[in-house]
């Protein structure tokens, strides 16, 4: 089948990148073709996958696909680069208990991502290779080289010439965006830009095959089976052992090129001769494979790793081993390619929907890709020193023998996670300081620090020799450098993107949401109170960029307005500090998760709190009343339907629903059956915001339900909800009137009792109305208060005479919440809203609430397409 002439994205390459891009970009209904020269399935190396990837797989809906495959579960790795003991590396940190990746065989996976980038809408044709890339001139607008940048202008790709391998069609495709994937040939690297550069000091080959009837691993521990990767003794290279669920082991020895070749030389063996010899300098795997035998031929590649100076240019993208390759001891190559195929996705979506001008989106990319390569490099080239110098301890600890200490600093680097999960704060400060073991210091002055961390690039790109010929002072600093981070506490793991969607790049961080993807601004308008007793004021501020361990970032759509908003803005609850955002009834969807939220992702319908521990930082940081507020995930559960509706729930349903509750709890303690059908419950203010929704869960209840309004609006929405009775608070002793509308014949003691509300909700922020409530309540009964004036003001002549219970009511729990959301989807509950359009519109907003001219909640409309899609996920508030 031939490639259609013309379309918006082409991939050219179809491994882990351009397949994972391809998935990315056609779920978002773009019009993506994906080529590659080979025919799928097809041989690659690279087995051993990093913790990082189940959360890309996930991601774009393929993770569980992988599970059912039946690869080789992988919950860790296990390393030996000093001559001590070993270290593991325990995928539960990052994943959970029971967490783990996978060895895969890269002939399946690959084809599993291939197919899927098919299935998710993309074109797919395999066999096909692009020949050419034609290039029109393109106007430098900030794409000449400088420094950093890691952006180049050849012109910009316009179509690409193509043969196909079966039946020798040939032709030309036309192309908005080109994403360059096609691995170590590098099209646009190699051919056009001729930008490459390969690191002398990690010019390795790799020599490998694969063996039946090894023994397993370390039988009987923790560590049992898990894939091995060995320091050669000579300090020449590593060797790898990782099994498959196919019954094989792949055994590969990776060695420096000049010193592998000249023992080859000297020993004149032949190629499997020689490997078996070598492996020799490898005794724990050499031992595993001492009755087992090579049931494949030998493979050999060179392993020089690799740069460019650039990675993106305009309307091109370069991604995986096409952009750049690392020595892969930590297997990290398909965690790099898939992340660096999610920034090209979101870049050249960016650039497509506008979010971002074109250079902005590519300098995005560029940047992105060049951070994931130099994060990675630094610590290969740290850990390429220690299996050179292996029995100088320049990474372990008094305390600790081997490598165990060096490597809970480093795991969230080697596992991919801190990549794919950590906050930019954490990202950089953490993992980049543990990568070189070299930003952060004992008793090292900055001067020494930068001095020490450019030497150990630099020798990435002269040769090995670099990094032996460090002098003992430079050593020492190392040494010291290495011992402050490995003390710190730096084992905490992450599960999530939030790396990715919490890095901002100049001024532009990744939004992963599906049918959103591309990149926001990192500042954002919010809603602030500058002054109490003041208007509010609408201000830039920062998006956040540090989750905490259960922190949400939330992209909000609506949100409402609550008369603790007005009291907060009046000074009533002072916070510490001024300004601080205003609202906490939100609604919007989960784009960003903090590293305990194991079972969120951007596409789960959830709802979260703010807990009152969380509340002051988040004031400063974000809330509702801003695009992408920050909230404190203690407690999720799934929103109620309905958009305009999830906002009020947040907390005017939360507050009405654990009203009622109270009042039905204490119905069910006083008596054995369970109907409420003779039990009446009197609510004040039931035409307002809070009112109209505890009338209507009052009534879904069981209980009788006779509203007291202020208004004659308020008397029509108390009948609306469906009370059995209204009464006008303006009314001659309404309390009076209540008694009369809910009276009834003696049929016995308990109806007397009973025809008088046993329970009063008072929902109104009035200072007279605890007094109604109160007298309208039976002798003995019970008031529920929700409403918040500054006091309660009671007659002192109905305290004494009525002995009514005055019970205080906030929030529900989160478990009521739960309950709740499924009772509102389930009985259909009624949330008023009146809509105010845009974050400026909120003086109108207060002034209609102070009014009283608003009909139920009223609400700000922060993102007008979503709410017209429906497309609430979640709801937020504070408790």
């Amino acid at each position: 089948m031939s490639l259609p002439s013309q379309t918006s994205v082409l991939v050219v390459g179809a491994g882990p990148a351009g397949s994972y891009a391809a998935c990315v970009l056609a779920r978002e209904g773009v019009d993506v073709v994906l080529v590659d020269a080979d025919k799928f399935p097809r041989y690659h190396v690279g087995e051993s996958m990093l913790a990082a990837m189940r959360f890309l797989l996930r991601l774009i809906d393929v993770e569980d696909e992988f599970d059912r495959h039946g690869f080789e579960k992988k919950y860790g790795a296990t390393f030996k680069i000093t001559d001590k003991r070993e270290a593991y590396t325990d995928f539960s940190k990052a994943l959970g208990p029971g967490g783990h990746s996978w060895n895969v065989v890269r002939s399946e996976s690959d084809d599993l991502l291939f197919r899927h980038a098919a299935r998710s809408g993309a074109k797919t044709f395999d066999g096909t290779k692009v020949d050419a890339i034609h290039f029109e001139p393109y106007p430098h607008d900030g794409f000449e080289a400088v420094e950093g940048a890691h952006l180049a202008n050849p012109g910009r790709p316009v179509s690409a010439d193509w043969s196909c391998k079966d039946d020798g069609t040939k032709g030309t495709i036309k192309f908005d965006y080109l994403i360059d994937a096609s691995g170590r040939n590098g099209i646009l690297s190699t051919k056009y830009l001729k930008n490459r550069h390969f690191n002398e000091g990690l010019k390795n080959l790799a020599n490998w095959t694969y063996w039946k009837g090894a023994k397993r691993f370390n039988p009987g521990q923790h560590n049992e089976n898990s894939p091995f990767f060995e320091n050669l003794d000579d300090a020449s290279g590593w060797v790898w052992a990782i099994p498959l669920h196919n019954g094989t082991l792949s055994v590969g020895i990776v060695a420096r090129q000049d010193l592998f070749l000249a023992k080859k030389k000297q020993l004149g063996l032949s190629g499997q001769e020689f490997y078996r010899e070598y492996l020799k300098l490898a005794p724990q795997i050499s031992d595993m494979l001492s009755d087992a035998e090579i049931v494949s031929d030998m493979k050999q590649a060179s392993d020089w790793s690799y740069h460019a100076s650039a990675y993106a240019g305009p309307y091109f993208r370069i991604v995986g081993d096409a952009a750049a390759f690392v020595d892969p001891y930590f297997s990290s190559g398909v965690h790099l390619a898939l992340n660096n195929g999610l920034a090209a996705a979101v870049s050249v979506q960016a650039s497509r929907r506008g979010q971002a001008d074109e250079r902005a989106a590519a300098k995005w990319h560029g940047t992105k890709v060049a951070e994931n390569y130099t994060r990675l490099l630094l610590i290969v080239m740290a850990v390429q020193r220690q299996l050179r110098l292996k029995h100088e301890e320049l990474i372990t600890t008094d305390a600790e023998d081997g490598f165990d200490t060096a490597f809970k600093a480093i795991q969230p680097v080697i596992q991919g996670v801190a990549d794919t999960h950590e906050t930019d704060a954490q990202v950089q400060q953490r993992a980049v300081e543990s990568v070189n073991f070299a930003l952060d210091s004992f008793d090292v002055t900055p001067e020494q620090e930068k001095a020490m961390t450019e030497k150990v690039v630099r020798a990435a790109q002269a040769a090995p020799e670099t990094l032996q010929k460090m002098t003992p002072e430079e050593v020492d600093i190392l040494k010291r450098m290495s011992h402050r981070v490995l003390h710190r506490n730096t084992t905490q793991e992450n599960s999530g993107l939030a790396a990715f969607t919490g890095q901002v790049i100049d001024g532009l961080a990744a939004n992963l949401e599906r049918g959103d993807v591309g990149l926001i601004k990192s500042t954002m308008r919010a809603i602030r109170i500058t002054e109490f007793s003041k208007p509010y004021s609408v201000l830039s501020t920062p998006v956040p960029s540090s989750l905490g361990p259960q922190d949400l970032l939330v992209k909000i759509a609506v949100a409402s307005y609550c008369h603790t908003d007005s009291m907060v803005r009046n000074g009533i609850f002072k916070q510490d500090s001024l300004p601080f955002t205003a609202s906490h009834e939100g609604a919007g969807t989960v784009v960003a998760v903090g590293e305990q939220c194991h079972d969120l992702t951007s596409r789960r319908p959830r709802h979260a709190q703010v807990t009152k521990a969380s509340w002051a930082r988040a004031q400063t940081a974000s809330l509702p009343s801003t695009p992408l507020p920050m909230h404190d995930l203690r407690h999720v559960c799934r929103t109620a339907s309905g958009s305009k509706m999830a906002a009020p729930l947040a907390c005017a349903g939360r507050t009405s629903w654990r009203a009622v509750d109270l009042v039905v709890e204490t119905l069910e303690a006083e008596q054995e059956e369970a109907s409420f059908s003779d039990k009446w419950v009197c609510i004040v203010g039931s035409g307002g915001g809070l009112g109209h929704l505890a009338v209507q869960f009052a009534r879904g209840r069981g209980l009788n339900v006779v509203g007291v309004a202020f208004r004659e609006e308020g008397l029509t929405v108390t009948r609306e909800m469906g009370a059995n009775a209204v009464v006008g608070a303006s009314e001659d002793d309404a309390a009076q009137r209540v008694r009369e509308k809910i009276s009834a014949p003696r049929t016995s003691p308990r109806d007397v009792s009973t025809r008088v509300p046993t329970r009063r909700l008072t929902c109104r922020m009035r200072l007279a109305t605890a007094a109604l409530a109160y007298k309208a309540t039976r002798m003995h009964g019970m008031m529920v208060q929700v409403a918040q004036p500054d006091e309660l003001k009671i007659p002192f002549q109905d305290v004494v005479s009525r002995d009514v219970r005055v019970r205080g009511s906030m929030l529900a729990s989160p478990t009521e919440s739960e309950e709740m959301v499924k009772w509102v989807d389930k009985h259909g509950i009624k949330v008023l809203t009146k809509s105010f359009e845009g974050l400026e519109s909120i003086g109108e907003l207060v002034e209609a609430a102070e009014r009283g001219q608003v009909r139920g909640k009223a609400a700000i409309v922060v993102d007008k397409s979503r709410v017209e899609k429906d497309e609430m996920r979640c709801f937020l508030w504070e408790s």
